[in-house]
């Protein structure tokens, strides 16, 4: 197959702009760290080219341009490194079927005042005599400098410019190793911790908590959040399992397999029965490594939060005709929305979430209406205490009562009844 071949036109003109518009030289380099193109900013500073022209060899630096280019690529589209001599760089790939064919580099400038020390035994490496190294450093001294915030603002941008430059399929690919590379990270990182905690005390026992928070993001729609808590389930099997992929994706397909039961029995197995959910259970089954895995499993999460959040967009109707049905039986005891929540199957917070959206109040605001309407009949239709009112319309405190009472209707409730209900509200009903 033949290697595709960078066309130098459009990215020799981005880099012309990115330069213009930031102050910033910007090259482009090919994959052996060769110069292709470059636009210097006005009154940039050339240090790199100087140490260049004196050590008669541009091997030194070509070598680092390379191996930007390709922890650009394997490090998710934006790299951000020091040179031996201290100064900042970076560097976004430049991708074509896949292929690293080139990169955007920008720099170099300094982060902070060069240490005289330091930099003399960096420029001792090139072997310079004495006057070029006073020279170079002198010039060193004179340097640019930035701050990071700027840095990693200028990286963004490089990797949005390198982005549209690489096509669909090499952009896809750094999204790929740029999620690989955060999740490898986050399990890397989790099982030190158990190694931590394994040095003072005995074995961490499985961490049903961490599956209780994972079905709950999911549930909430919370993606990343998801993605976490199951990387560090992912690295509590690894560390135990001694890296047993197999046993690793056994448990982890016992997992995935679970998510269709957040919805409701009928929409679970409509789910269950979907193409796509078996296909994910097939890829994440054929996962041959820990990366391929975290990979497969991410890509379902992704696919049941949506399908989950479709389906219960869908069927938003169906969950508040049973909350308010469910508040007007049982109004006179005592409501919690997280009795209601587990009635209905959903989380107090996702319940309260869709009832505030579709009803325009929240739920406890509801449940008061219903009970202050309940309580305005009573006062008109018998002659019952109030304190009897109260507790009928689920209320437990008279004095709490007759302050919510007013908030909604304007009056006292003995001034309503007294009235015959004819008293005009002074206020609206605040919604809380």
């Amino acid at each position: 197959m033949k290697k595709p071949r960078l066309d130098l036109d459009i990215p020799a003109t981005l880099a012309m702009h990115y330069s213009k518009s930031t102050g910033v030289s910007c090259k482009v380099i090919d994959v052996e760290g060769n110069i292709l193109y470059q636009y210097k900013a006005f009154q940039d500073f050339n240090f790199c080219e100087r140490i260049e022209e004196q050590c008669g060899d541009e091997s030194f630096c070509k070598k680092y341009r390379s191996e930007a280019a390709l922890y650009s690529k394997r490090f998710g589209g934006k790299y951000i490194f020091l040179c031996p001599l201290g100064y900042v760089n970076w560097t976004s790939p430049i991708l074509l079927d896949g292929e690293l064919v080139g990169a955007f580099l920008c720099g170099s400038y300094l982060l902070s005042t060069p240490q005289h020390k330091l930099v003399k035994e960096s420029l001792e490496k090139f072997n310079l005599s004495d006057n070029a190294q006073s020279d170079l450093h002198k010039m060193n001294i004179k340097a640019s400098y930035i701050d990071t915030d700027k840095v990693n603002s200028l990286s963004e941008l490089l990797f949005i410019m390198a982005s549209y430059v690489s096509d669909i399929h090499g952009f896809k690919k750094m999204q790929y190793d740029e999620d690989v590379q955060k999740n490898l990270s986050s399990i890397t990182n989790y099982i030190q911790h158990l190694k931590e905690l394994e040095k003072k005390q005995a074995a961490v026992p499985y961490p049903h908590d961490l599956e209780e928070m994972f079905y709950q993001a999911v549930e909430n729609g919370q993606l990343e959040e998801a993605k976490g808590f199951l990387n560090q389930i992912i690295a509590h099997l690894h560390f135990y399992s001694g890296a047993n992929l197999e046993s690793i994706k056994t448990k982890v397909m016992e997992i995935i397999v679970f998510l269709p039961r957040l919805l409701n029995v009928e929409k679970s197995r409509e789910l269950v029965f979907d193409d796509n959910h078996q296909n994910l259970i097939d890829q994440i089954y054929c996962a041959t490594s820990i990366d391929q895995l975290v990979k497969e499993t991410g890509d379902a999460i992704s696919w049941y939060i949506q399908s989950i959040s479709l389906n219960r967009y869908k069927s938003h109707g169906y969950y508040i005709y049973k909350v308010t049905k469910y508040i007007n039986r049982h109004y006179m005891n005592k409501v919690s929305l997280e009795d209601v929540a587990k009635e209905v199957h959903l989380s107090p917070n996702y319940l309260s979430s869709i009832f505030r959206m579709e009803m325009k109040m929240s739920f406890n605001a509801y449940l008061n209406k219903v009970r202050i309407d309940q309580s305005k009949q009573l006062l008109l239709t018998n002659d019952m205490s109030l304190q009897d009112i109260v507790q009928m319309v689920g209320f437990t405190d008279q004095s709490y009562f007759t302050k919510v009472f007013k908030r909604y209707v304007g009056v006292t409730p003995f001034e309503y009844r007294r009235s015959k209900g004819r008293i005009t509200a002074i206020s609206e009903v605040k919604n809380r």
